[in-house]
């Protein structure tokens, strides 16, 4: 996690092993509440200068999610639900282009995101 003031968090991602695009990505923390959870939990541990925020790896990441998304009343989020949801969020709700959410998702494929453009019934 990289902090610059009180707005601005990055996430470095596959420090330790490759995610499925590669080794070292980054990804800017766009939404308040997301960004607000990960500041606290980096002061709470030191900061992110202390090492990987979440040096147990994945699960220690996945369990860290779910208990985030109950508090505010969710359940079944996943890093991977976490990732679709997000994409879907930036073309349905904030008007993306595909080809933006797909350049900052880091989705090999355009096909890939086509479910996110869908429309759905609620």
């Amino acid at each position: 996690v990289a902090m610059s003031g009180d707005r601005g968090v990055s996430l470095r991602l596959g420090v330790d092993a490759p995610t499925k695009t590669g080794r070292r990505e980054g990804v800017v923390v766009e939404l308040d509440v997301v960004r607000n959870e990960l500041v606290s939990y980096a002061k709470a541990h030191d900061g992110p200068a202390a090492g990987p925020l979440f040096a147990a790896g994945r699960d220690a990441f996945a369990g860290r999610l779910a208990a985030v998304a109950a508090r505010h009343g969710l359940a079944g989020v996943t890093p991977h639900v976490l990732r679709h949801s997000g994409a879907t969020h930036f073309v349905q709700v904030l008007c993306w282009e595909l080809k933006r959410v797909l350049l900052r998702g880091r989705w090999k494929r355009l096909e890939s995101l086509r479910g996110c453009a869908k429309p759905q019934v609620q």
